[in-house]
């Protein structure tokens, strides 16, 4: 079980935010299940670890910055789609 500290935890989200990807997950709706699918597309880009590696207090941290998180995006439409589809294949793959 991989254990990061609350301050990692939270920069690499607000990191993560800024990706493609990150974006992308940010503009869904946030329901449980899309929190839980961001997390783990966040655990595998940003963390390098399996999600349910991860522990529950780290999981946590993800959700409470994910969901006060903006929904303002900079990125073009092109950006937009290219984050969409590597969250979708990261979802596909391990959730």
């Amino acid at each position: 079980m991989f254990d990061y500290s609350k301050e990692e935890v939270f920069q690499e989200s607000v990191n993560w935010f800024t990706t493609y990807a990150g974006t992308y997950a940010r503009l869904l709706e946030r329901t449980p299940q899309n929190i839980n699918k961001a997390f783990w597309v966040f655990c595998d880009l940003m963390l390098g670890e399996h999600p349910e590696d991860v522990s529950k207090e780290n999981y946590h941290v993800f959700k409470s910055a994910f969901k006060s998180s903006s929904y303002v995006s900079d990125l073009t439409p092109k950006q937009l789609v290219e984050g969409a589809e590597e969250f979708n294949e990261i979802v596909e793959l391990i959730y």
